[in-house]
Protein backbone atom coordinates (compact mmCIF):
# COMPACT_ATOMS: atom_id res chain seq x y z
CA UNK A 1 0.00 0.00 0.00
CA UNK A 2 1.48 3.54 -0.93
CA UNK A 3 1.95 6.21 1.66
CA UNK A 4 -0.75 8.48 2.65
CA UNK A 5 1.40 11.53 1.17
CA UNK A 6 2.08 10.18 -1.84
CA UNK A 7 -0.80 8.80 -2.75
CA UNK A 8 -2.76 12.25 -1.71
CA UNK A 9 0.44 13.67 -4.29
CA UNK A 10 -0.61 11.32 -7.04
CA UNK A 11 -4.39 12.38 -6.68
CA UNK A 12 -3.27 15.95 -6.79
CA UNK A 13 -1.46 15.56 -9.77
CA UNK A 14 -4.07 13.92 -11.88
CA UNK A 15 -6.57 16.09 -10.97
CA UNK A 16 -4.84 19.15 -11.88
CA UNK A 17 -4.03 17.06 -15.23
CA UNK A 18 -7.59 16.22 -16.08
CA UNK A 19 -8.93 19.82 -15.66
CA UNK A 20 -5.94 21.52 -17.22
CA UNK A 21 -6.99 23.85 -20.17
CA UNK A 22 -4.42 24.24 -22.68
CA UNK A 23 -3.96 28.27 -22.93
CA UNK A 24 -1.80 29.93 -25.75
CA UNK A 25 0.00 33.04 -24.35
CA UNK A 26 3.20 34.81 -25.56
CA UNK A 27 5.90 35.57 -23.61
CA UNK A 28 5.03 38.27 -20.79
CA UNK A 29 1.25 38.72 -22.22
CA UNK A 30 -0.22 36.85 -18.79
CA UNK A 31 -2.21 38.45 -16.69
CA UNK A 32 -3.59 40.44 -19.97
CA UNK A 33 -3.02 44.27 -19.75
CA UNK A 34 -6.48 46.29 -19.54
CA UNK A 35 -6.88 49.31 -20.35
CA UNK A 36 -9.73 51.47 -19.75
CA UNK A 37 -10.77 54.73 -20.84
CA UNK A 38 -13.42 57.21 -19.38
CA UNK A 39 -14.86 59.66 -22.05
CA UNK A 40 -16.58 63.20 -21.33
CA UNK A 41 -19.39 63.43 -24.68
CA UNK A 42 -21.19 65.42 -22.63
CA UNK A 43 -20.84 68.76 -24.79
CA UNK A 44 -21.72 72.17 -24.02
CA UNK A 45 -18.24 72.16 -22.11
CA UNK A 46 -19.54 70.42 -19.08
CA UNK A 47 -16.26 69.23 -17.26
CA UNK A 48 -17.25 65.93 -15.57
CA UNK A 49 -15.63 64.53 -12.61
CA UNK A 50 -14.45 61.16 -11.99
CA UNK A 51 -13.13 59.10 -9.03
CA UNK A 52 -12.47 55.69 -9.68
CA UNK A 53 -10.93 52.75 -7.54
CA UNK A 54 -10.85 49.40 -6.80
CA UNK A 55 -10.22 47.02 -4.03
CA UNK A 56 -6.34 47.70 -3.95
CA UNK A 57 -6.45 51.45 -5.99
CA UNK A 58 -7.45 54.87 -5.42
CA UNK A 59 -7.39 56.56 -8.85
CA UNK A 60 -8.03 59.95 -6.95
CA UNK A 61 -10.49 63.02 -8.52
CA UNK A 62 -9.92 63.63 -11.81
CA UNK A 63 -12.04 66.81 -13.35
CA UNK A 64 -12.54 65.58 -17.32
CA UNK A 65 -12.69 68.21 -19.86
CA UNK A 66 -15.15 68.02 -22.69
CA UNK A 67 -13.69 65.75 -25.28
CA UNK A 68 -10.96 64.38 -22.79
CA UNK A 69 -10.68 60.87 -21.67
CA UNK A 70 -9.06 59.32 -18.27
CA UNK A 71 -7.66 56.17 -19.16
CA UNK A 72 -5.71 53.69 -17.17
CA UNK A 73 -4.28 50.24 -17.57
CA UNK A 74 -3.76 47.67 -15.02
CA UNK A 75 -3.72 43.58 -15.22
CA UNK A 76 -6.45 41.14 -13.89
CA UNK A 77 -6.08 39.24 -11.23
CA UNK A 78 -5.54 35.91 -11.65
CA UNK A 79 -8.56 34.32 -9.89
CA UNK A 80 -10.57 36.79 -12.88
CA UNK A 81 -12.21 39.34 -9.99
CA UNK A 82 -10.59 42.65 -10.84
CA UNK A 83 -13.63 44.77 -10.64
CA UNK A 84 -13.47 49.17 -10.92
CA UNK A 85 -16.05 51.43 -9.61
CA UNK A 86 -16.58 54.82 -10.36
CA UNK A 87 -18.03 57.85 -8.73
CA UNK A 88 -19.19 60.21 -12.14
CA UNK A 89 -20.38 64.26 -11.23
CA UNK A 90 -21.29 66.43 -13.67
CA UNK A 91 -23.55 69.49 -13.34
CA UNK A 92 -25.95 68.55 -11.15
CA UNK A 93 -25.99 64.85 -12.06
CA UNK A 94 -24.20 62.29 -9.85
CA UNK A 95 -23.79 58.06 -10.00
CA UNK A 96 -21.57 55.83 -9.01
CA UNK A 97 -21.02 52.55 -11.51
CA UNK A 98 -19.09 49.69 -11.89
CA UNK A 99 -16.89 50.81 -15.10
CA UNK A 100 -14.69 47.55 -15.12
CA UNK A 101 -16.21 43.86 -14.12
CA UNK A 102 -13.49 40.82 -14.97
CA UNK A 103 -16.67 38.30 -14.82
CA UNK A 104 -18.63 40.08 -17.27
CA UNK A 105 -16.36 42.91 -19.24
CA UNK A 106 -13.84 40.20 -20.22
CA UNK A 107 -16.57 39.25 -22.97
CA UNK A 108 -16.79 42.33 -24.50
CA UNK A 109 -13.44 44.29 -23.97
CA UNK A 110 -10.28 42.15 -23.15
CA UNK A 111 -7.64 44.59 -23.64
CA UNK A 112 -9.62 48.27 -24.93
CA UNK A 113 -12.67 49.05 -22.52
CA UNK A 114 -13.98 51.95 -23.45
CA UNK A 115 -16.67 54.38 -21.62
CA UNK A 116 -18.66 57.29 -23.04
CA UNK A 117 -20.34 59.85 -20.87
CA UNK A 118 -23.25 61.60 -22.32
CA UNK A 119 -25.99 63.34 -21.23
CA UNK A 120 -28.45 60.85 -21.54
CA UNK A 121 -26.48 57.97 -19.85
CA UNK A 122 -23.16 56.35 -19.78
CA UNK A 123 -22.35 54.06 -22.73
CA UNK A 124 -19.82 51.08 -23.32
CA UNK A 125 -18.26 49.83 -26.32
CA UNK A 126 -18.31 46.47 -27.10
CA UNK A 127 -14.82 45.89 -28.76
CA UNK A 128 -15.16 42.49 -30.08
CA UNK A 129 -19.30 43.62 -32.24
CA UNK A 130 -17.57 47.22 -32.52
CA UNK A 131 -20.91 49.08 -31.06
CA UNK A 132 -22.01 51.38 -28.47
CA UNK A 133 -24.71 50.15 -26.24
CA UNK A 134 -25.90 52.12 -22.93
CA UNK A 135 -25.54 50.60 -19.82
CA UNK A 136 -26.59 53.12 -17.24
CA UNK A 137 -29.28 55.85 -17.53
CA UNK A 138 -28.80 59.22 -15.64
Amino acid sequence: MLNPLVTCAILVTLTTYMFMVPVQCQQNTFPQVTTVSVMNELGNDFTLFLHCKSKDDDLGVHAVANGQAQTWSFRLNVIGTTLFWCNIKWSNTTKNVEIYNAATDDAQCLSQCRRSVRQDGIYYYWQFKTYWYKKYIW
